[in-house]
């Protein structure tokens, strides 16, 4: 059991989660699974597709809260677009 906590610990830390992260997006692959009676042919299968499944839904996560930081640090720096309109490209500059 212990060494099975290192595991997930070392996983969770590879990933940049935590371990009650990593069990809510457990919990939510596993009633995927129900939902869709996604089987497997031994416990060793389902490990392996459940901590893949997290690995990938935690990647997203990362990925949106760097593209929703980036949106904010842009606006606080103040470089907002100023032509939003095709009037605002037309003439000399």
């Amino acid at each position: 059991m212990f060494a099975q906590g290192v595991l997930i610990e070392q996983f969770c830390m590879a990933e940049k989660i935590t371990v009650g992260e990593a069990r809510k997006i457990a919990d939510v692959i596993v009633a995927e699974w129900l939902l869709t009676n996604t089987t497997h042919i031994d416990e060793s299968d389902t490990m392996r597709h459940l901590l893949n499944q997290i690995r990938i839904k935690a990647k997203y996560h990362r990925q949106d809260e760097r593209n929703n930081t980036d949106k904010g640090n842009v606006a606080r720096r103040g470089y907002e677009p100023m032509a939003t309109t095709s009037q605002d490209y037309e003439g000399d500059f």
